[in-house]
This record gives C-alpha cells, sequence and structure tokens, in this order.
C-alpha cells in the first residue's frame, strides 16, 4: 500500500515568540513611604504605631520574667510558647521607618545574623547551631562534589 500525499495540518493560531518581553506586574506603592504622599514626620509615625511598641515591650518584659524562672511548670512553658509567638507578630507588624528601608539586603541580612547570633548565644545554643551548620556545609560539599566522599 502506498502512502497518500496530503496536506500538512496546521494550526490556525499564531505562535508566540518566546522572545517577547513579560507583561509588566502592576507597581505597588506604599503610600506611608511615597514622596508623592507627603514628607515622613518621625513624631506623627511614633504616635500612630506607638501602640504597637508599647504592647511589645510589656509582653517582652513578661517573657524574659517567665524565661528567667529556673523550673517552669507545663503551663508556664506553654505560656511562654504563646508569648514568645506573639511578640514575633507584633514585630512584624511595626514598618520599617525610611532609613531602615533605605538599608542595603547586605546590611539588613547582617542585621538579621547579627540578631540570630545573640538569641542563640543568650539562651546558649550556639555551639550547637554551629555543628549543624558545619554538617550541612559538609554535606552540601559532597553532593556537590562527589568526588570527595
Amino acid at each position: 500500500m502506498g502512502k497518500k500525499t496530503r496536506p500538512r495540518k496546521s494550526s490556525s493560531r499564531q505562535p508566540v515568540s518566546p522572545f517577547l518581553p513579560p507583561p509588566p506586574a502592576p507597581r505597588v506603592m506604599d503610600p506611608r513611604f511615597s514622596p508623592a504622599c507627603g514628607e515622613f514626620d518621625p513624631s506623627q509615625f511614633k504616635e500612630d504605631y506607638g501602640w504597637l511598641w508599647g504592647s511589645t515591650r510589656d509582653k517582652e518584659g513578661h517573657l524574659r520574667g517567665l524565661q528567667a524562672l529556673p523550673e517552669p511548670n507545663a503551663q508556664q512553658l506553654a505560656q511562654i510558647t504563646a508569648l514568645k509567638t506573639e511578640v514575633a507578630q507584633l514585630k512584624s507588624l511595626v514598618p520599617k521607618t525610611p532609613a531602615q528601608r533605605s538599608q542595603g539586603k547586605l546590611a539588613v541580612k547582617t542585621d538579621d545574623l547579627k540578631a540570630k547570633f545573640k538569641e542563640l548565644k543568650e539562651g546558649n545554643k550556639l555551639q550547637d547551631w554551629m555543628a549543624k551548620r558545619r554538617k550541612r556545609v559538609v554535606q552540601k560539599d559532597r553532593r556537590q562534589l562527589p568526588s570527595l566522599a
């Protein structure tokens, strides 16, 4: 049986070029820090968000008091964990000032690392964290260079 020649099937749609630029993302503007919306007034900022700092300070003080207990019971341990999460949520609600926002990514990362280091040192967990980090780095190296395994 011979092969019949027929016209090739083709789509009626135009193919999309892979080199087209992506559509622009919608621009998000924060009116608190936009120069188009007025100047930044630190006193107004503190007046508007002062309640966050006050409640955070109170809860942190209560948390420190509970953590200073020599042998907390189960109820106090539950209170400590609840307060830790609440304080973290309150701190995330406080908006950054323009000075904090203008910091580069490296400065923000450095500040975060310093805070984490301080937290680990206060909890006497720094040595454990460093040991785990070393193990992770060694495992990563072994995955990347299988000849070292």
